[in-house]
């Protein structure tokens, strides 16, 4: 644009440099955000990782919080993990009333196959499932309906949480109901969690003969 431009070109003129401004403004915000982002991140798994360093495997980081909070997993486990076994639960005069699924990662199962035990920071989950029963073409049958809670594990060599009531005894232990993936229901360990598994307790408080899928080669 010259000395001589029309009064309709300098109004282009600042047009196209007042979108320009703005768009640096943008672009100067969207760094800001993602840099602020990213600290924030980093702060979360500190304090995490403060009390005996970080887990060994994961997916601690979606399943544990900074104080030792624990929810279910935030990943699709029925496709992306190994099921180790299924339990099915029966009362005498009703048949099978329950079937529980228990899943881990595959980088768990491989490790437990080498060395005959889970590595610091296994998730395990059980999903549990409603069933119902009919006759069918092969006999009386049993299947899984809709799902009805899950029991959360997370393997912690260094007892990382004292003051957490659902950590101790080398894991993190946690029931949720279906309707609330993200608050578990349970209060303490000791007193809902290790009554049931106490027959197990030799094998690390796992019912292990339940999953052969953990036999090595």
């Amino acid at each position: 644009i010259g000395p001589a431009a029309s009064l309709k070109e300098y109004e282009t003129l600042l047009a196209i440099t007042g979108k320009f401004y703005v768009w640096r403004l943008e672009m100067r915000s969207r760094i800001w955000l993602s840099a602020t982002a990213a600290v924030m991140a980093s702060s979360v798994s500190y304090s995490f990782s403060d009390a005996a360093g970080p887990m060994t495997v994961g997916p601690w980081e979606t399943t544990v919080g900074p104080n030792g909070e624990i929810q279910v997993p935030d990943t699709d486990f029925r496709k992306n993990w190994t099921a180790l076994g299924t339990w099915a639960l029966s009362e005498e005069d009703e048949g099978v009333t329950e079937q529980h699924v228990v899943y881990a990662p595959p980088m768990s199962v491989a490790a437990y196959r080498k060395t005959g035990k889970f590595p610091d920071g296994t998730v395990i989950v059980k999903e549990l499932f409603k069933t119902k029963s009919d006759y069918m073409t092969t006999g009386y049958a049993n299947w899984q309906t809709d799902v009805a809670g899950w029991f959360v594990m997370v393997k912690d060599d260094k007892g990382r949480f004292p003051a957490n009531d659902l950590w101790g005894d080398g894991w993190g232990w946690a029931y949720f109901d279906a309707d609330d993936r993200d608050h578990p229901t349970t209060k303490s360990y000791k007193e809902e969690c290790v009554p049931c598994h106490e027959p197990a307790k030799a094998t690390d408080w796992l019912y292990v003969q339940g999953y052969p899928v953990l036999k090595g080669d």
